[in-house]
């Protein structure tokens, strides 16, 4: 029995809760997978999904093989949250939080659970789109494992 998948959806948990990320409290605004979560009384909060898409093999000779996949976080901020003052950006926390994670998640960049590596390969994002009470973007962060 194999815990690929277990611990490379651990190494990104792991990675998430060690960041600092501006409005977010790692404790308590994060929604994992498979988990009752409640948004209401949040200013903001992440929620985490992770994706094995793929198991290839990686060499000429069958001995190596590549997992890869995505994981996607979620950013929800307030809708139409300003700041008091004569500018007013709305959309600056959502960037502040987007910009702390991909900080922390940056392409070319290992992490690691119970010795499996991940390797971050790219980042991609959704434009902020409002949903309900909510203003929000997605992050996906590609990744393989070897």
């Amino acid at each position: 029995m194999s815990d690929k998948d277990l611990n490379m959806s651990n190494a990104f948990i792991e990675k998430i809760l060690a960041s600092p990320i501006r409005h977010i409290d790692t404790s308590k605004d994060i929604a994992w997978p498979n988990s009752d979560f409640e948004s209401s009384g949040k200013d903001a909060y992440l929620e985490f999904v992770f994706v094995p898409v793929d198991t290839s093999t990686d060499t000429k000779d069958f001995t190596g093989v590549r997992d890869s996949g995505f994981a996607q976080i979620s950013i929800f901020t307030k809708l139409n949250k300003g700041e008091d003052g004569e500018e007013k950006r709305f959309d600056k926390d959502l960037l502040e939080i987007r910009g702390d994670l991909k900080s922390s998640l940056k392409p070319n960049t290992a992490i690691e659970h119970d010795g499996t590596k991940v390797f971050i390969s790219d980042l991609s994002q959704t434009p902020p789109t409002p949903s309900k009470s909510w203003y929000q973007s997605v992050l996906t962060i590609n990744f393989y494992s070897i």
